[in-house]
This record gives C-alpha cells, sequence and structure tokens, in this order.
C-alpha cells in the first residue's frame, strides 16, 4: 500500500496543531471555591453607581465593607482569597437582585459568572423604594478576576 505524502503530512499538522493551546480560555478544573461574605441591598452604598471590585487586602475590603453594612469584616487569608464585590447600583425597585452563578476557574484567570434579576413585567409584588443590590464573595485564588453578566426576570412574589 503506498501512501501520499501529502496526506500523511496534512494528517501530522492537524494532528500536532489539535494539540496547541490556541485558547487560553481551557479551564482547569469547573469552579474555584467561593462563599458569600455579605449581601444586601442598601441604599446607602457609594456613590449608587453600578460596579464590580476586587479587593485583594483586608485594608481594603474593610473600608469598601463600611460604605455598605455594619457588618463584622470576615477573616480571611488574602494570600489565598480575594474579594468580589457586586453592585448593581441604585435600583427603583425591590424586585432587583444578584444571582451568582459561577466561578470557573481558568488557566489564567477566574471568570465570575452573575445573573442581574429584573422585576417581572406587570408585577407589582414589589415594593417601589429605591434598593441597591449588593454580595460581597470571598473567591479563593491568586488570579485575575474576570465578570460575565446575564440578565433575567426575577419571578413575582406570590
Amino acid at each position: 500500500m503506498r501512501l501520499s505524502y501529502p496526506l500523511v503530512a496534512a494528517a501530522l499538522t492537524t494532528v500536532l496543531l489539535s494539540g496547541c493551546g490556541g485558547s487560553d480560555d481551557s479551564i482547569s478544573s469547573d469552579n474555584a471555591d467561593h462563599y458569600t461574605l455579605h449581601t444586601g441591598t442598601s441604599t446607602v452604598s457609594s456613590d449608587g453607581q453600578k460596579t464590580l471590585r476586587v479587593m485583594d487586602n483586608s485594608y481594603d475590603y474593610i473600608a469598601v465593607l463600611d460604605d455598605y453594612s455594619t457588618d463584622s469584616a470576615a477573616t480571611l487569608d488574602f494570600s489565598d482569597y480575594q474579594v468580589v464585590l457586586i453592585d448593581l447600583g441604585l435600583r427603583t425597585s425591590s424586585g432587583y437582585a444578584i444571582r451568582l452563578d459561577k466561578a470557573e476557574e481558568h488557566d489564567d484567570y477566574v471568570r465570575i459568572r452573575f445573573t442581574t434579576l429584573i422585576p417581572a413585567a406587570g408585577c407589582t409584588a414589589y415594593s417601589s423604594a429605591y434598593t441597591n443590590p449588593y454580595i460581597f464573595e470571598a473567591v479563593e485564588t491568586g488570579k485575575e478576576i474576570l465578570f460575565s453578566e446575564d440578565q433575567e426576570e426575577n419571578s413575582c412574589p406570590q
């Protein structure tokens, strides 16, 4: 049986290229360890603007938390953890909320995936008071943290 050199070369090239990591987006494990430190809807936080923030030291964490809550700061080892703040900013109803969906660990970074829940159309069960939904999340990583946001309707409470 006689093999064609161009065919063999094409097959080898395909095999070799498939082994090259052409993307930095490879996931090294499903999820980074994380847990919620503080959550609320305080209207006294910072300047009412939507904020995504990563804090890698206790000084920043304590100072920022003080703008949101009278809660005591959790004790964290910042050589292992970073604190993520997701703040939706000032909203016109109690129907807004944050759902943290996943903390995906990749080779070079962790991607925090969260969903902004908005009031269901036609739902009158939510108060019209201004709120500022926020969440402080501890993420066990020293890698860069990136964010991805989705949006969906919050179900109407009965």
